[in-house]
């Protein structure tokens, strides 16, 4: 019996933005998420989590997404969220107390592509593999490398959001 896996190939290992302040929590995650719709991928909150603590509430929010490239490759990201002693505050916004929360936030990123995801060379085993090694090498190594640098693109794209958010002076 052959074990059908697709064939992985890494682009960004876990980049991050960080910052210790007060931040909107809730436009972080909204910016996010529509940034993933709006590229197209299918994405899904994986984990959220709160622990509460005497020091402030932890948070984990985790979401990973696909999108199909060609009947070839699918693009993967994944995006976590991590807040440390999390608490609200309120701050004034055009003369109005709006509610944030302060904390310890890091955002990180990462993303690979998947090739074969139909499993097309993988069924046929060793063979398979021989014929799927020549057909990257040969036939489609410019277009893996050009899907390549588009993921890679994407994902400092997402990145520069959250820092974008995490950048924004709250008053």
């Amino acid at each position: 019996m052959v074990n059908i896996k697709s064939y992985k190939e890494d682009v960004v290992n876990w980049i991050k933005v960080e910052k210790s302040g007060i931040v909107d929590i809730d436009q972080l995650y909204v910016k996010i998420w529509e940034w993933f719709q709006r590229s197209g991928f299918m994405a899904h909150e994986k984990i959220e989590t709160v622990k509460v603590l005497p020091q402030g509430n932890e948070i984990k929010i985790e979401w990973g997404g696909y999108r199909k490239v060609d009947d070839y490759v699918n693009f993967w990201i994944n995006a976590e969220i991590w807040s440390l002693r999390t608490v609200d505050v309120f701050v004034k916004i055009q003369g109005e107390k709006v509610k944030k929360q302060k904390a310890d936030f890091e955002i990180r990123f990462k993303s690979w592509y998947e090739k074969d995801y139909n499993h097309h060379f993988k069924r046929l085993g060793k063979f398979g593999d021989f014929i799927r090694q020549i057909y990257e090498k040969y036939f489609i190594k410019e277009r893996l490398m050009m899907y390549e640098d588009k993921l890679r693109k994407e994902t400092f794209e997402l990145q520069n959001i959250a820092k974008m958010i995490l950048d924004a002076i709250v008053t």
